[in-house]
């Protein structure tokens, strides 16, 4: 085989074939097609071959790429093509705004004032006065009362001071009771209402006025009790709320007893009714 270097540039309609490189490690050789300004390459390995075959072989393999030019690859042109003028061209990048750490603060956010007009609740003490029916039903006694205090969110603290009346056969008794009483809202029943515990301390004083056949005395007694139910505040305005209560509960308190039988009582079972007014 004979390779000869070309002595002046081949014409646009020549064709080409060259061997560009050769290696001994392994043997290879690399060869060219150029036709029609399109350059083609193929490696041909002849580690393969025996050493007395390496010419037939590249001699082969150049006919080979000469004949067909599938058995050679394209080369890609060293000037990158231009951009064809149908293909959308890429935005240009945008610069996003470095993004800062939070600055920390000493403020804080007051939470909005609840707009339930039920159970409405004062962070303040709130002043109340309420009317207070109760009912002993052991001595069919009722009792009629008035209580006023504090409100504190969920608790309330106040005096209460009740009285009833008793006529018989044989005079009237009077029962006085004056305490001090605490409460507090344990359980929220949905928005309207609340489960309410309370309770009272103080003494209870009774009085006599017997008829002419009858000796009346003059007695005192510790007044304490303790009672459950169901509260609720219904707020009318910013300065005013209705408030009502319903329960039961037991007292121990003074009873008053005539011709051997208790007559009138403040003490034992009862039930009671509050209906009262705040001003937050």
């Amino acid at each position: 085989m004979q390779v000869e270097l070309l002595d002046e540039a081949p014409a646009a309609n020549d064709i080409v074939l060259a061997i560009d490189a050769c290696t001994d490690v392994p043997p290879s050789a690399r060869i060219s097609v150029s036709r029609a300004g399109e350059r083609r390459e193929r490696v041909v390995v002849l580690g393969d071959a025996a050493p007395s075959m390496y010419e037939r072989t590249l001699a082969l393999a150049l006919a080979e790429a000469l004949r067909d030019p599938a058995t050679t690859s394209p080369v890609a042109s060293e000037t990158p093509p231009l951009p064809s003028p149908l293909s959308p061209l890429s935005p240009p990048p945008v610069a996003l705004p470095a993004l800062r750490p939070p600055i920390a603060s000493n403020s804080f956010e007051v939470a909005a004032p609840s707009n339930n007009v039920f159970l409405r609740r004062s962070s303040t003490p709130t002043p109340f006065a309420t009317l207070i029916f109760r009912w002993m039903p052991a001595t069919e006694t009722p009792a009629l009362g008035i209580s006023a205090g504090i409100d504190w969110s969920r608790a309330a603290a106040g005096l209460v001071a009740l009285g009833a009346r008793r006529t018989e056969t044989l005079g009237t008794a009077t029962l006085f009771a004056i305490a001090a009483s605490a409460s507090y809202d344990a359980v929220d029943l949905g928005s309207f209402a609340t489960a309410r515990i309370s309770g009272e301390l103080g003494a209870a004083i009774a009085n006599g006025s017997p008829g002419p056949d009858a000796v009346g005395h003059t007695q005192a007694a510790v007044h304490a009790g303790l009672q459950g139910g169901v509260a609720s505040t219904l707020a009318v305005g910013a300065s005013l709320e209705l408030q009502g209560f319903v329960g039961g509960g037991y007292a121990a308190s003074l009873n008053i007893g005539a011709d051997g039988q208790r007559i009138a009582s403040l003490g034992g079972g009862f039930v009671t009714l509050m209906l009262g007014v705040a001003f937050p």
